[in-house]
């Protein structure tokens, strides 16, 4: 449904007349070049070449990792807390996404906030092109800049930060190969694949919050089920980091995947 409401011009089947006209023979012939695409198990995202993310319309492209509905969810948690700390003096605020691929979280949060201004980081090539991409498609890009960076324990922006945020990849390796075609045959692993216990790069994260983070700043982080204790058992064991878990938050399948720490003041 979703491949032939694309070659008639719309986004979801439903929008199209049921007395529309029959198909061309070139409408019929791209169908079947997209259904032969979905039958290799591409991910939809990527036939289309575009997906929606909260009030934004993105385009998408492998291997660049595809935003899933839970992000949105970390998302809406982050805004609901930004929308509190704006009663603060400062007008402007800045965000640091890790790991931004299409630069759905950076995008999004630009939009909804006029006065934020975001450094978006991304270990490929790939990601930091359709970021770029995305931000100039949707005239977000005066506010945003993307950079292409291993993120690790010593690296250093000209700038602190309110809010780090993070869909970091947190899949353990004993899970990676429980993946499913559609994953592990067209994104980039680098995104998924966490480490061992898939806290590799969140680790990183917390280990430089303090540093990176202004007063009172937060990190915002999904993450595997499982993490929410592991972070909180790391942090009891590294109190030189100053970072406090203030908060578990469930997705809209009650799984604990949401976690905010806040810098200690």
């Amino acid at each position: 449904e979703y491949i032939l409401a694309h070659v008639l011009g719309h986004k979801v089947f439903s929008l199209v007349s049921p007395l529309a006209r029959n198909l061309t023979a070139e409408e019929r012939t791209r169908v079947w070049e997209l259904c032969e695409k979905r039958m290799d198990r591409m991910p939809i995202q990527y036939i289309l070449g575009e997906w929606d993310f909260r009030n934004l319309n993105l385009t998408m492209r492998p291997p660049v990792f595809i935003p899933r509905p839970e992000t949105e969810e970390l998302v809406e948690h982050l805004w609901f807390h930004l929308q509190e700390d704006l009663y603060r003096e400062e007008d402007d605020f800045d965000i640091l996404e890790v790991g931004c691929g299409s630069g759905a979280i950076s995008l999004s949060l630009l939009y909804e906030f006029p006065e934020a201004h975001c450094t978006a980081v991304d270990v490929t090539k790939e990601a930091v092109e359709l970021t770029k991409h995305n931000a100039k498609r949707l005239s977000l890009n005066d506010r945003l800049e993307v950079k292409q960076m291993q993120f690790n324990t010593s690296v250093k922006f000209e700038t602190k930060f309110d809010v780090i945020v993070s869909n970091p990849p947190y899949i353990w390796t004993q899970d990676m190969e429980t993946l499913e075609q559609e994953i592990v045959g067209y994104e980039n692993h680098c995104a998924l694949h966490g480490g061992t216990d898939g806290m590799g790069l969140i680790r990183d994260i917390i280990h430089t919050g303090h540093r990176l983070l202004k007063p009172g700043g937060s990190v915002w982080l999904e993450v595997d089920p499982r993490h929410p204790d592991m972070i909180q058992t790391y942090l009891n064991n590294h109190l030189q980091y100053q970072l406090q878990l203030t908060g578990v938050y469930h997705d809209f399948n009650d799984r604990p995947r949401f976690c905010c720490l806040e810098l200690l003041e």
